[in-house]
């Protein structure tokens, strides 16, 4: 068997810890280092140092929570490491993909993982979005188990097409980002007060969240299809295709269009998708109804 080692994604990994990290400890340094935080409002400056160090601590903490959760990982031979820990092949008891697992956050962010549990009771989780080449070790270790060995196997890793569009350049990115970063520029001035500050960081937040509901995209294969969000990395939904009844394509006034699936149960889910164009949703469309559902 060759060695393989996973390689951190350069986008959902590296960027992604930089950016998070940059972005909160950017955020406290500006609320400790604001001019008018340096004058005689003694609460005022109080109240931003905490809220400074604390968004800076929380930026550390992120950023360690990201590294330790996507260790160096390598499979030689007849052994599995992962940093420092190594596990023989033969001790696994059974593996699971794309299973459904909490992120160890704060927040508890869910998300999906391929999941190692080995004979002494140990587990491994493999975060797959942090690496560029998470399927060839998860090949191997199908071989490994389906050639014989201790263990049972979930079913063999599907191949997705992609439906987005691009949360910059799109309509709604557009609007997004412009609206974000005029406030944050007009607030965050050299001559910027507490409330303005505050003000920026409440309104800034707020926007983002109230984005977030309009910026879904959607990856399907044969059987599954998958619901994520450009603003929301930990976001991942699956739903398999032969419980969805039919789809309905739903446009509102001065909204993002939506996409509504109607399971056979009668469970409706709604997904606006605000970067998606017009071709893009056509070929969503198509590929929904060659997997036998009846589009609306």
């Amino acid at each position: 068997m060759p060695t393989i080692t996973l390689r951190r994604h350069p986008v959902k990994f590296y960027l992604l810890t930089v950016f998070l990290l940059a972005s909160l400890s950017g955020l406290g340094m500006l609320f400790i280092t604001m001019p008018k935080f340096r004058g005689d409002y003694h609460l005022g400056r109080d109240i931003a140092m905490v809220l400074g160090i604390m968004l800076i601590l929380f930026g550390l903490y992120t950023a360690w929570k990201y590294v330790s959760n996507a260790p160096k990982i390598t499979l030689d031979g007849s052994f599995i490491a992962f940093s420092s820990r190594i596990f023989k092949l033969s001790d696994i008891k059974r593996v699971e993909f794309q299973k459904k697992v909490i992120f160890p956050m704060l927040f508890d962010p869910q998300t999906r993982a391929t999941v190692i549990y080995f004979k002494d009771g140990r587990q491994e989780n493999i975060y797959e979005n942090f690496y560029t080449n998470a399927a060839e070790i998860k090949a191997h270790l199908h071989q490994y188990i389906l050639a014989g060995k201790d263990g049972t196997m979930e079913p063999a890793e599907e191949s997705f097409q992609l439906y987005s569009g691009n949360p910059f350049f799109s309509f709604r990115g557009l609007i997004l980002w412009l609206v974000f970063w005029s406030v944050l520029y007009a607030c965050l001035h050299d001559d910027t007060s507490y409330a303005g500050v505050v003000f920026a960081g409440f309104f800034c937040s707020l926007w983002v969240v109230l984005n977030r509901w309009s910026m879904h995209y959607f990856e399907i294969s044969d059987k599954v299809m998958l619901v994520k969000n450009h603003l929301d990395p930990f976001l991942k939904r699956s739903y398999d295709l032969d419980t969805v009844a039919n789809v309905n394509y739903e446009t509102k006034s001065r909204q993002a269009e939506c996409i509504r699936l109607i399971f056979k149960d009668h469970h409706v889910e709604v997904f606006p998708a605000g970067t998606l164009n017009d071709s893009t949703w056509r070929q969503l469309k198509d590929r929904l109804q060659r997997a036998g559902i009846k589009i609306q």
